[in-house]
């Protein structure tokens, strides 16, 4: 069989899309910016130095790169600078595990570096005639070979920034045998994707652009000089945009499966078969006590004046050196009225700006306990998802995943719906579980989501090798896989 991984499907698509005009528009901004920034690299001085000017321009790209693919982790393919569901803290932690990275790579290769053409003063710019540098023998090829991996290593460190979530975990093991292990054929998908699409849109757009700079020279030689310079950065700012896509891509279904089995075959994972806890049971009871008067008339399903994006834009207003108070308040709050959805929802999201991940998912399970409890499906889909990478770790009670993973089933986003369902089912019928996650990959199938289909197919058969529905699986499998 063919293995066919979700990524490499959803990269074509990714591909593909730039090939929309829409994409000049995503662009233009970027290149705006990358002309600011190269202002303000000339005005200190880093263009007199060719590794220096490369180096900052790299550290620059990161903060761009981090916004795209933030966003296109969270679901979407044609992911921009201006996503509100990325804010620019996120985006700002994200240049700055990058900035860690690529700092380590660009000392490792520029001592090597040293090393190699210390007696033979060659350029940046000389060392990408590799004809030349190879006929300088052993040492040529050796540059050219630091030169290769340096390559891998910053676009590496791209990917691995998204994958995790502190600079402490740039250093784990986890990540990089991540990457290296059980992706490698994705990244090097990644790379001739990459690669690939930026050819595929120089084809497609050389000639509008020869005639658009043509246009500009026969108008004024000035406006000529103009827009070769914009043209220059708008390409950069294309293949930024497909960078920042294209990691979010590698990422999102990652994240969406991430609580796959971890110890037998038929669990679909300990943090998605936590039972009910004391402390869901409790929320779960306080908030019947709030649905309900005494005399069981049936009052608001909300806490009066709750608005899950007026509670996103308190916390991020916050101060960093206030969230401490804001916890204890809040802990304050929910100790006295544990049904206080917004002060629920707010700890939550303030754990998650502090980086508590521990913390964060054990109140989300409060918070989206309360939220689907009181009907509020669309507030719930927010939080879960604003979760990032920790979602599918939330210790949900198995009824809260079975209601979120159908809610997310009916709206389209079949792969994480029918993970959750999977989980929440299987706690009490097992077979009927993999019956539910047969009729979502069906469903997926027939919106036209082909690859949710695929992937879950095959991780039902990871879940369950010896399911009772193995041949049906394996057949809707090669099904898929044929008509891709």
């Amino acid at each position: 069989m063919v293995n066919v991984t979700i990524f490499r499907g959803t990269a074509g698509e990714v591909a593909v899309s730039l090939l929309s005009p829409w994409v000049f528009f995503t662009a233009t901004p970027i290149a705006v910016l990358f002309f600011i920034i190269g202002l303000i690299a000339g005005l200190m001085g880093f263009a007199n130095s060719q590794w220096l000017g490369m180096f900052f321009g790299l550290l620059a790209t990161g903060f761009i790169v981090g916004r795209i693919s933030l966003s296109a982790a969270r679901g979407n393919p044609a992911a921009g600078i201006f996503d509100n569901s990325v804010s620019h803290g996120e985006a700002l932690q994200y240049a700055i595990r990058y900035a860690v990275l690529i700092s380590i790579v660009g000392l490792i290769v520029a001592c090597l570096m040293w090393l190699l053409t210390k007696n033979i003063g060659a350029s940046l710019f000389g060392m990408m005639n590799l004809m030349a540098v190879a006929a300088m023998g052993f040492r040529g090829v050796a540059m050219i070979v630091v030169m290769f991996l340096s390559m891998l290593a910053v676009i590496a460190s791209f990917i691995i920034a998204i994958r995790v979530d502190r600079v402490t975990d740039l250093f784990s093991m986890e990540a990089w045998t991540w990457l290296i292990q059980e992706r490698p054929g994705d990244f090097f998908a990644f790379l001739a994707v990459l690669s690939g699409g930026m050819t595929l849109f120089y084809f497609v757009y050389s000639i509008p652009i020869v005639v658009v700079i043509a246009v500009a020279f026969a108008m004024h030689a000035g406006l000529g000089t103009f827009m070769v310079a914009f043209i220059y950065l708008l390409m950069l700012a294309v293949a930024v945009v497909h960078l920042g896509r294209l990691c979010g891509m590698f990422v999102t279904y990652d994240w969406a499966i991430s609580a796959e089995p971890s110890g037998s075959a038929g669990d679909p994972a300990p943090h998605l078969a936590t039972v009910s806890s004391a402390a869901s049971k409790q929320v779960h009871a306080a908030t019947a006590k709030v649905t309900t008067n005494p005399i069981g008339d049936p009052v608001s399903p909300l806490t009066p004046g709750f608005s899950f994006d007026d509670v996103v834009a308190k916390v991020r207003a916050t101060a960093a050196d206030q969230l401490e108070t804001e916890v204890n308040r809040l802990k304050e709050t929910i100790k006295t009225n544990p049904a206080d959805i917004g002060a629920s929802v707010e700890l939550t999201l303030t754990y998650k700006k502090m980086n508590k991940d521990k913390e964060m998912r054990e109140e989300a399970a409060q918070s989206l306990g309360l939220l689907i409890a009181m009907e509020d499906m669309d507030s719930s889909e927010k939080l879960f998802h604003g979760l990032g990478k920790d979602r599918m770790h939330t210790p949900l009670v198995p009824e809260d995943k079975i209601a979120l993973g159908q809610y997310l089933m009916t709206n389209g986003q079949f792969l994480e719906g029918g993970v959750l369902l999977y989980a929440g089912m299987k706690v009490n019928d097992a077979v009927l579980a993999e019956k539910k996650v047969i009729e979502v990959a069906r469903a997926a199938a027939n919106a036209g989501k082909s690859k949710e289909a695929l992937i879950l197919y095959q991780q039902l058969l990871k879940w369950d090798p010896n399911s009772n529905f193995a041949d049906f699986i394996k057949d809707a499998i090669l099904s898929l896989q044929s008509g891709q």
